[in-house]
């Protein structure tokens, strides 16, 4: 529990500055070009009156867009500082405190779960996993993005002229790591392919489709040096599963 109170007190803390950052393209690079035009893809179309949780929906801006595509949307996360940013800008949606392992929704209350960034918080997937199944309707689909196994392993080298080169380093480790922004440091488990698909399939969901991201063809001309890194790596990687009826009684 003391991971999330920490991960939790960091976005409490600088809430405002980090949702700041995300409202402004020059400072959101990953996810206004990368990780939510793909997780837009995947949902635009499908979500029409649909009942949707937005797990671990920070500040909302997912939520709120979900919610103009015509979803019957919930939003939920672990930070006070966030959903009061998420309830003052989006008075006609309804916020939820909770961890997503431990939700107070009663079994199948879904059609469909999103989450954008979130699951990497976690060093045991089925947890958060055997949730989502259980707050989803027969065959409701979970729709997820996590930080891509590959970046997570990638050890950065730079030489004495400044450039800089990348190897993938321990990639077979779930041993916590830290990451700085926007004035946070907060910890995260890397997990491997292997790991998140055995960790669907023995919570019982089949996959549907993966997603390795890239940047959209417009950020090049936004920032050519970020585009340029991240074109030629998957920054993230997006699952789409539906839960699997045959497993119902095995984790229900």
């Amino acid at each position: 529990m003391k991971h999330f109170e920490n991960v939790k007190d960091q976005y409490d803390k600088f809430a405002v500055e980090y949702h700041k950052k995300l409202l402004d393209p020059t400072t959101s690079f990953w996810n206004t070009y990368i990780e939510r035009p793909a997780m837009a893809s995947l949902l635009k179309d499908v979500v029409v009156n649909k009942k949707v949780l937005d797990m671990g929906c920070g500040s909302g801006l997912f939520t709120r867009m979900l919610k103009d595509w015509g979803a019957n949307v919930v939003g939920e996360d672990l930070s006070d500082g966030l959903l009061q940013i998420a309830r003052t800008e989006n008075p006609d949606i309804n916020f939820t405190q909770a961890n997503a392992n431990n939700m107070p929704y009663t079994k199948g209350s879904f059609d469909i779960v999103t989450s954008s960034l979130v699951v990497h918080y976690f060093e045991d997937l089925k947890s958060v996993f055997l949730e989502v199944n259980r707050v989803l309707k027969p065959s409701g689909k979970f729709v997820f993005s996590m930080h891509h196994p590959f970046e997570s392993a990638l050890r950065t080298i730079i030489d004495k002229d400044g450039n800089k080169t990348f190897m993938l380093d321990k990639y077979h480790t779930n041993k916590k790591k830290q990451f700085e922004m926007s004035g946070m440091k907060i910890g995260f488990y890397p997990h491997t392919v292997a790991d998140i698909i055995n960790s669907l399939i023995e919570s019982g969901f089949v996959i549907n489709k993966v997603v390795e991201t890239t940047p959209t063809p417009e950020s090049e001309k936004i920032n050519p040096n970020r585009y340029s890194q991240t074109i030629h790596r998957p920054t993230f990687i997006i699952f789409v599963a539906s839960k699997n009826i045959e497993e119902k009684s095995k984790i229900c």
